[in-house]
């Protein structure tokens, strides 16, 4: 019903609007759901929506009302967790629920949940919740400085064993947060040390060591099976650091064209478990992501967009296309 409500608000404008515009209406709806949830999860959290002045004299929602999980568990329904294409693409959940979980973890951050936890596991914050990286990207996000030096050294997403997540999916969720926020931070201190010694900038290639810990390297453990996983780790880190790049800021490395920068990635032509055709791939992946936000910007409306994905019954759509992508959340990467 709120889907169909919210759709219909934006329906006499929509084909005039770009489809990112469209993109942040269904982000903004996330947020509005995670506070629908708290209010029917809580009475007083009702009585404080309720109000005249719900934000309190702090001026800020998340300040003033009480998330549990049992509302983020309502906010996750909302956003239409489970439905078919017909009620919400996998793209619009994502944009739904990237809202809902940014409300969620910054109001737990403003009362101080990710101080209080100096050996934070990361990777139980989300491992069992949809649309995981949507989640994780906020977990990430409130790491200290000195959990994210520690998380360079051991990313926990990878080093975690494979009970810890309840499907691949959940782990590349994992990924895609703590790539999309820590990639620049660690591109920026590469070029920093680099400076420090007097090294040539062109030979820095962040973006290929960064994302190196997930190649195949043909050795397996009894806690981490990663022979058939791979592949899709490698591309959702590619993906995420570039999504960041995208929609965040443009890193340190990227001094040329995106093409350039990209190219650095074909040096895992001559990788035996990687070979010509991933490497292209993965280069790929980052070139169209890297672009998503010119091209769903400025360049495509949704008179345009709604006829590309109407092609496909599929609950994913950017499986057909990158560019039914919503904000550089590539849910065929993700999802599929």
């Amino acid at each position: 019903m709120l889907w169909s409500r919210i759709l219909q608000l934006v329906e006499s404008y929509e084909n005039d609007i770009p489809v990112d515009a469209f993109a942040h209406v269904l982000h903004g709806f996330g947020h509005g759901a995670m506070f629908i949830g708290s209010a029917f999860d809580d009475e007083e959290n009702y009585e404080i929506l309720m109000q005249g002045d719900p934000c309190g004299s702090e001026g800020d929602y998340e300040k003033s009302v009480h998330f549990s999980k049992g509302a983020l568990l309502r906010g996750i329904d909302i956003c239409g967790y489970g439905k078919g294409p017909e009620v919400a693409t996998m793209e619009e959940q994502y944009m739904c629920g990237s809202g809902l979980y940014m409300s969620y973890w910054t109001a737990l951050n403003m009362k101080g949940y990710f101080e209080a936890f100096e050996g934070m596991d990361f990777v139980h914050t989300c491992a069992s919740y949809p649309w995981p990286a949507g989640c994780y990207r906020w977990t990430f996000r409130y790491a200290s400085r000195a959990q994210v030096e520690s998380l360079w050294e051991d990313d926990p997403c990878d080093s975690a064993p494979d009970s810890s997540f309840d499907s691949n999916i959940q782990r590349r969720g994992c990924i895609w947060g703590f790539a999309t926020n820590h990639y620049i931070p660690y591109d920026l201190a590469m070029h920093i040390t680099n400076d420090k010694v007097g090294g040539d900038s062109d030979d820095l290639h962040t973006l290929v060591d960064f994302c190196g810990k997930y190649v195949y390297d043909g050795k397996e453990s009894k806690d981490r099976l990663r022979k058939d996983v791979w592949k899709e780790e490698w591309l959702t880190c590619i993906a995420a650091s570039m999504e960041a790049i995208a929609f965040d800021g443009i890193a340190n490395s990227v001094k040329g064209t995106i093409e350039f920068f990209c190219d650095q990635l074909l040096a895992y032509k001559v990788n035996t478990y990687v070979g010509e055709e991933i490497a292209g791939v993965g280069r790929q992946v980052c070139v169209e992501t890297a672009t998503a936000n010119i091209a769903n910007k400025g360049e495509m409306y949704m008179k345009d967009y709604k006829p590309r994905i109407a092609e496909t019954d599929d609950l994913i759509k950017c499986k057909r296309d990158f560019r039914n992508c919503l904000h550089g959340w590539r849910t065929d990467i993700l999802e599929d």
